[in-house]
């Protein structure tokens, strides 16, 4: 359970949240941050990291789930995305394989 308050302002405005699961891609980090910036600019977005911090396997689902529930709580509009995928242009095709980016709207 999500126990502290979640809002992140650009501008004054609420931003979209950017959910990243993330452990040990350093070099895909500081690659895709500034990519992103450009990538996204003009709209208001914020990049939430959710690192896995043990030694397990990988589970991107888990982190996909904690950031789901954390900003689900206070924003409408949710994107995963994957640190080491870079969108080519603003399409949207759901038949390519590597694209990892789904929007959810709360009602």
């Amino acid at each position: 359970m999500v126990s502290h308050q979640y809002q992140y302002y650009v501008d004054n405005q609420l931003s979209l949240p950017l959910i990243v699961p993330y452990r040990n891609r350093l070099e895909h980090l500081v690659t895709f941050v500034p990519y992103m910036e450009a990538f996204m600019k003009g709209i208001k977005f914020h990049i939430m990291l959710i690192e896995q911090a043990d030694e397990k396997p990988f589970n991107r689902g888990m982190l996909r789930n904690i950031g789901f529930t954390v900003a689900n709580a206070y924003d409408n509009w949710i994107c995963f995305h994957g640190v080491d995928m870079l969108p080519k242009d603003d399409s949207c095709d759901e038949t390519e394989e590597i694209l990892d980016c789904y929007y959810t709207f709360r009602t």
